[in-house]
């Protein structure tokens, strides 16, 4: 029941009751799941990954096969269709369909329609809006997009989706070349280039974060990100004055230094003074994947 909640507020984007239905502590990886969406949608994944139990990979994407249910591809669909891979979320929502063949709910109907519409292919939307044009509820949202002048309200919708849309089109159900091709083709898209990193640092893959982080002149990185920095730094044995160029804040460059000598000196201290850092995930915490 409250996973159904979760699914209908999210759907809505209603971000705030998403967090309030959620429980404290993660009893379900879909907890985590809806968890970071939430914060994703308010461009703070970074900031609030850490402060909630991760299950590993599954916290950010749901692995679609022959065992999952309708419910699990349906979420997967709405992740990539906020995520702006249009073709990875149309693959969810038809699976979706395929697994419940006698379902009477608008849900997949509606979010395939749009997709069609974001790609610019009117025929095949009208497909799903003729449909809906048949309801009694969703007649007149149906309509107005099946007309040739769409309303001011959704052709801004649209035109802000579209800029999401990869210019190169790769055919694969990798996750991270997916997001790589979202964020190439459109580096505005945080939403796709925060999943990417953070889907990195919780793998504990320190070299493809590098890869694909992006610094930021002047500028000191979200918090997790300089935690995940300093440990390749560390690696490096990079010298005091390239540390300092490219964490800028010298608090965390304390905390790091006080993480090791803590390691060193009384381990046991570790989690109740940095359990929440990535130090700490990086080195201690055993993940599903």
């Amino acid at each position: 029941e409250r996973l159904l909640k979760l699914d209908w507020e999210s759907a809505a984007g209603n971000w705030k009751e998403v967090r309030k239905i959620l429980p404290k502590e993660s009893v379900l990886s879909l907890d985590s799941y809806y968890y970071n969406m939430a914060w994703a949608a308010e461009g703070q994944l970074p900031e609030k990954l850490l402060a909630y139990h991760q299950p590993g990979l599954e916290g950010l994407f749901i692995p679609i096969d022959a065992s999952s249910s309708y419910l699990t591809a349906l979420w997967s669909g709405e992740l990539w269709f906020r995520l702006g891979d249009m073709t990875m979320a149309e693959h969810a929502y038809l699976l979706s369909m395929i697994f419940t063949p006698q379902y009477k709910g608008r849900r997949m109907i509606q979010r395939l329609a749009e997709i069609h519409l974001i790609h610019g292919d009117t025929e095949a939307a009208k497909k799903y809006l003729r449909i809906l044009s048949q309801t009694l509820f969703y007649r007149e949202w149906a309509n107005e997009r099946m007309s040739e002048h769409l309303t001011p309200d959704v052709e801004s919708w649209l035109q802000e989706r579209r800029r999401w849309l990869p210019t190169i089109r790769i055919s694969t159900m990798d996750v991270v070349k997916s997001l790589r091709t979202l964020v190439k083709s459109c580096p505005e898209n945080t939403l796709a280039y925060d999943y990417l990193l953070c889907f990195h640092l919780l793998s504990k893959d320190i070299d493809s974060f590098i890869q694909d982080y992006r610094p930021v002149a002047g500028k000191a990185p979200k918090r997790l990100y300089a935690e995940a920095l300093l440990i390749d730094l560390f690696r490096k044995k990079a010298s005091a004055q390239e540390i300092q160029h490219l964490i800028v804040d010298p608090d965390i460059m304390l905390d790091f230094k006080a993480y090791n000598q803590l390691a060193k000196e009384n381990p046991t201290l570790l989690a109740r003074r940095f359990g929440k850092t990535y130090w700490y995930y990086y080195q201690f915490i055993k993940t599903n994947n």
